[in-house]
């Protein structure tokens, strides 16, 4: 086995020192020496000895020259005291290195003329040019799922460094546990010295908690890319208010920009919209975040694409953000009219609200597909419970239930359980009706819930005015995680949010609209209670068309049947169809994308217009570029180097003694030389 030899200065700091080894030339150059003092007649005479004491003219001078430039290079290589350095061979007969290298985002991060990822790659791949005939290597590259070249150590090393040439980074995380425990499985039971070498920025943000555990008989390496902290912008977050707006409506877009740097920084935001082009300045302290306000209205219908970009640093990947904004042109209300009372009171208030589109249902409608952004059940006693169940648990539906007197809590119970558990007490507990001697009001308990905005300043009525006869009387406690929202003054609640298990929201109407009953259907804060309700609890449908993914996640859609199926395509960032993978089951078809690498829009078309689409969003952990101080273990990080060969066990040799030998040496050479040549000219 071959035992690689290199050498460093241990004086690098004194390296300007070098240039002195021009001095000798100088002074050879321009300098004459003095002319002998000779007796003479003419002129002529003068000429010829100044002629012959030109420097530059007399070849015997040119060893001196070398001599003394030699001899200034030697006395400076001195002071810089270089050190040979030869890796210590490993003793066993057979050597298998493997080479995790690091592919997550922030070695993207360029330095010099060359990212960190391109400069790891070259330092694996001098790692295994130094390998000798048979011995083994393997490259682990290390992302969110690591990604090995071969499945075990092979001596095939050519088409290793052939990968490591062609190899791309990713925008993805990545764990080192996983890469760790591939790399201990590839080496199995074989034989002879095994080694591990992890090459990464180590970035203090996803690093500080890594563990490097291996086996005892494995050789743990930490070879360092990257020298700087790396100042870097990047847009951390966006959110909309509403988050599903209508059309028309103001929207407030929020936009969070960090400042991965010790200086203030000063940075453009720009909003990019189909229709809209916006930008602002925002400054941002040292280490610190600052936001933005964007106020937009939309245009136009349907899944709307928003990108927040900023103007662009060094580290580019980070300086764009994106979001899909569900914007709907109605909002479509199902009713199912069990109590034909109630039915009629809540339909004639909706039918005054522009925005809602209403549609009646029967008990047999209630079995069946149910596109509705929110539905009103009035008198409801069980009807369609497995359907509205598994809607309301897929967050594309949201119930308002009014359960008819006599049902059983249990039942209502199971509206807000996405798998049907039953609740403590449930089964024997039922709704009642109370009549009252006296009529009562109710008022919110709940002023902060997001249903009373428009009522704190009391410009929509006040809910105390509104009186009852009597109303539903149930036991609280069947609900555990109940939130009343509007309560009675005999403390029932007359408008709670149940604890649901799904993504749909549950809401439990116990208000009579009955003229003999209730004055609430006449009260000015009537609709607009209802028409919040609507806004701010219907069901996000659009919102569970979009995905939220990291880098490397994968997206899929559900198609009802097969000839629909072949007209969607999934549209990249970079505006060309993907290729995706379809799989039948009994409720139609899926698209599944392939892993999506990179920060961006993903959208589903289908004959051009928007079904769907995910967002990949660039990890926040990645963009605080700062490096490691000290692992886990106490190594200090700023101790490695990024010449894997100072990593390893080596052979120290210093060379100033010999150098000083040599100096001594030309010394003489040069004494003798002056003196030949003095005796040539006498």
């Amino acid at each position: 086995m071959r035992s690689p030899v290199n050498w460093i200065l241990a004086n690098p700091a004194l390296l300007p020192l070098a240039s002195l080894i021009a001095l000798p030339v100088l002074v050879h150059l321009f300098a004459r020496s003095r002319p002998r003092s000779l007796k003479f007649s003419s002129t002529e005479f003068i000429q010829k000895i100044v002629r012959k004491q030109m420097n530059i003219k007399r070849p015997q001078d040119w060893l001196l020259l070398l001599i003394r430039t030699l001899l200034v290079a030697t006395l400076i290589a001195i002071f810089l005291q270089p050190v040979l350095l030869s890796e210590k061979p490993l003793t066993a007969a057979n050597r298998s290195v493997i080479l995790i290298i690091d592919a997550t985002a922030s070695m993207n991060y360029p330095e010099g003329v060359q990212t960190r990822f391109s400069a790891a790659c070259g330092a694996a791949s001098r790692r295994i040019a130094e390998l000798s005939q048979g011995e083994c290597a393997n490259v682990i590259f290390l992302k969110s799922n690591p990604e090995s070249v071969f499945p075990v150590p092979g001596v095939n090393t050519s088409h290793l460094q052939d990968v490591l040439r062609r190899a791309r980074c990713t925008q993805e995380t990545g764990v080192l546990e996983g890469a760790l425990s591939a790399a201990v499985a590839q080496f199995g039971k074989a034989s002879g010295a095994k080694e591990i070498v992890v090459i990464s920025d180590f970035q203090a943000s996803t690093w500080a908690q890594e563990s490097f555990a291996v086996p005892g008989d494995i050789t743990l390496t930490r070879i360092r890319i990257g020298s700087g902290a790396g100042a870097n912008g990047a847009v951390t977050s966006i959110q909309a208010d509403p988050s599903q707006p209508l059309l028309a409506d103001p929207v407030n877009l929020l936009v969070e920009v960090a400042n991965y740097s010790a200086e203030e920084a000063r940075r453009t935001v720009f909003l990019e919209m189909p229709d809209q082009r916006l930008q602002q300045e925002i400054t941002v302290p040292p280490w610190g975040r600052a936001t933005t306000l964007f106020r937009i209205k939309a245009t136009t219908a349907g899944l709307l694409p928003v990108g927040i970009s900023l103007n662009e640093d060094v580290f580019t990947a980070d300086d764009r953000r994106w979001m899909i904004l569900p914007v709907k042109d109605h909002i479509r209300v199902g009713l199912y009219a069990g109590d034909s009372i109630l039915a009629t009171a809540w339909s004639r208030a909706l039918s005054v609200l522009p925005f809602v589109q209403l549609q009646r249902l029967t008990a047999e409608e209630l079995e069946g597909d149910l596109p509705y952004d929110l539905i009103f059940l009035a008198g409801w006693s069980g009807e369609g419970l497995a359907n509205l169940q598994r809607q309301a648990g897929s967050g594309s539906l949201s119930i308002v239930c009014a359960p008819k007197p006599e049902t059983t809590a249990q039942l209502v119970s199971q509206l807000s359980s996405s798998s049907g558990e039953e609740s403590s007490g449930t089964k024997s507990e039922v709704f009642h009706w109370q009549s009252l001697t006296d009529r009562i009001g109710a008022q919110i308990v709940a002023r902060e819930d997001r249903l009373f905005t428009l009522f704190t300043k009391g410009n929509f009525g006040n809910f105390s005015s509104g009186r009852v006869r009597g109303h539903l009387s149930f036991n609280p406690e069947a609900f555990p995680g109940m939130v009343s929202l509007i309560q009675y003054a005999d403390k029932t609640p007359a408008l709670a949010r149940l604890k649901s298990s799904g993504r749909g929201e549950i809401y439990l109407w116990n208000i009579p609209l009955d003229a003999t009953q209730s004055d609430w259907a006449s009260k000015v804060e009537f609709v607009p209670l209802l028409g919040e309700l609507i806004l701010k609890g219907r069901a996000r449908a659009g919102e569970s068309m979009v995905e939220e993914l990291p880098p490397g996640g994968v997206t899929s859609l559900k198609i009802a049947g097969a000839s629909e199926a072949n007209r969607v395509e999934l549209i990249g960032p970079d505006k060309t169809a993907m290729a995706v993978e379809r799989s039948t089951t009994t409720q139609g078809v899926r698209l599944i994308s392939a892993p999506l690498p990179t920060a961006g829009l993903y959208i589903w078309k289908q004959k051009g217009q928007v079904i769907g689409g995910a967002v990949v969003h660039f990890p926040e952990a990645e963009s605080d570029l700062r490096l490691l101080e000290k692992f886990n273990d106490g190594t200090r990080a700023n101790q490695l180097k990024t010449d894997d060969l100072l990593n390893r066990p080596h052979n120290e040799s210093p060379l100033w003694p010999t150098l000083l030998l040599i100096a001594v040496t030309l010394l003489a050479f040069e004494c003798a030389v002056v003196f030949w040549i003095g005796r040539k000219t006498a």
